[in-house]
């Protein structure tokens, strides 16, 4: 079966609960993931941090 987002539940900063087509719910948290490619110098990610970036994002 392919696992397919049905729907955001919640979504805070850095963190998602998303429900799933199969009835499975998974909070994801991607702060940590974000700080480790900000460090990165071949990351384009590092952008993200910036606060032009994340006001968008909203």
């Amino acid at each position: 079966m392919i696992h397919l987002v049905k729907e955001i539940r919640e979504a805070v900063p850095f963190c998602l609960t998303l429900f799933f087509n199969t009835g499975e719910v998974v909070r994801v948290d991607m702060e940590g993931k974000l700080r480790e490619w900000s460090v990165s110098r071949t990351a384009s990610s590092g952008n993200c941090w910036t606060p032009i970036i994340l006001s968008r994002s909203g």
